[in-house]
């Protein structure tokens, strides 16, 4: 899925692999989080609101 993510969004896999880790501290830019969320079709302020899961 990771792989497929990075493809639709012109990132590596990599990166989407260590954006999704809770063992990597990975920064990333705005606009990679703006491609994230218009690929995957949700509003970017989502990626901000606090869930308790």
């Amino acid at each position: 899925m990771q792989e497929i993510l990075a493809e639709k969004c012109n990132l590596s896999h990599s990166l989407i692999s260590n954006i999704e880790s809770k063992k990597v501290q990975q920064s990333f830019s705005i606009v990679v989080l703006y491609r994230i969320s218009r690929v995957l079709e949700v509003d970017i302020k989502e990626f901000f609101v606090e869930r308790n899961f």
